[in-house]
């Protein structure tokens, strides 16, 4: 071989090229995951607040009865 130290070289960038990508990518992905579930609570916070705002329109038994209904589904 000529170069022995080229190729331990290239074989060290490799590897540290290879573990450092993964932990870039994780920590990425986790990051977009959470930002992810975040933004689904806040989307669930403001659906559950304008079911509440449209039940208090609703006369006194509808309301019982909607409510009633949706406890009972899966």
């Amino acid at each position: 071989m000529r170069y022995p130290l080229c190729a331990a070289a290239s074989i060290f960038a490799s590897l540290a090229l290879s573990v450092t990508g993964t932990l870039v990518g994780a920590f990425f992905g986790l990051q977009i995951g959470q930002a992810g579930a975040e933004h689904e609570r806040r989307n669930r916070q403001m659906a559950e607040e304008a079911a509440r705002m449209a039940l208090a329109h609703l006369p006194l038994d509808t309301a019982k009865e909607v409510l009633s209904a949706s406890q009972k589904r899966p």
